[in-house]
């Protein structure tokens, strides 16, 4: 495969993984007017890169034209939550699409600075948001079938040593403990047809639920989602 062909095939699968990938859910334990809003960083194009700061996040989708994310990469996301009651736990539910016809989108979950490490800023335009963020491990996802060794093949791999940051939080708890889901001690639930032999088919999409107490009413929690590289599958 030529530079060129890589790099459309790239971008095509860039656009399926930021278009599909992100939607989020928040409750409180007590009713409330919490509320969630998810960003996305457009990191500029191949030949103008920009920091994660700034109007490069954003709510719409990342494209050629204003991001390179690549194979393998993975893409910067930050919750903005808002209306949160102060020192009550709240669970949020992020859900992304594994595969799209059996296409393989965002594989799994990671450090949101995990490819954009200088100059990456969840809290940029967020008013009080900063101080030193609590992290809470991300816990391995057995359905990807990758390995589980955090030292293979590189420590950076991102499998599985990564975290969620929270800034203005506390994270309590990174797998199910909702009472009120189906299992609760499994990390996490996988939409649509997989099983342990086929793995992922057609249309999946994976769903991870976890805590956390606020110490504001306006706290970020920022995440990566890893590009599905061709390797990989």
């Amino acid at each position: 495969m030529n530079a060129r062909t890589r790099l459309l095939a790239t971008v095509s699968l860039c656009a399926l993984a930021t278009t599909l990938a992100a939607t989020l859910s928040i409750r409180t334990v007590a009713a409330g007017t919490a509320s969630a809003n998810l960003d996305q960083c457009a990191n500029g194009p191949t030949n103008s890169p920009v920091r994660c700061s700034g109007s490069a996040w954003q709510n719409g989708n990342t494209t050629s034209n204003n991001s390179h994310w690549y194979e393998g990469d993975s893409i910067a996301y930050r919750s903005r939550f808002s209306g949160l009651a102060i020192g009550t736990t709240h669970y949020v539910t992020i859900q992304w699409d594994t595969t799209k016809s059996g296409k393989h989108a965002v594989d799994y979950l990671t450090s949101y600075d995990r490819t954009e490490s200088v100059g990456n800023n969840p809290c940029s335009g967020v008013a009080g948001c900063g101080g030193s963020p609590s992290t809470g491990s991300i816990p391995p996802d057995t359905h990807t079938g990758l390995s589980l060794n955090p030292l293979y093949p590189s420590p950076d791999d991102g499998r599985w040593n990564q975290v969620f940051t929270m800034f203005n939080g506390t994270i309590k708890s990174v797998m199910l403990k909702d009472p009120s889901l189906s299992n609760p001690e499994l990390p996490y639930n996988v939409t649509g047809a997989y099983d342990p032999v086929n793995g992922y088919v057609g249309d999946t999409s994976t769903t991870v639920t976890s805590t956390f107490v606020s110490d504001l009413t306006t706290p970020v929690r920022a995440r990566g989602g890893q590009i599905a590289h061709r390797h990989g599958w």
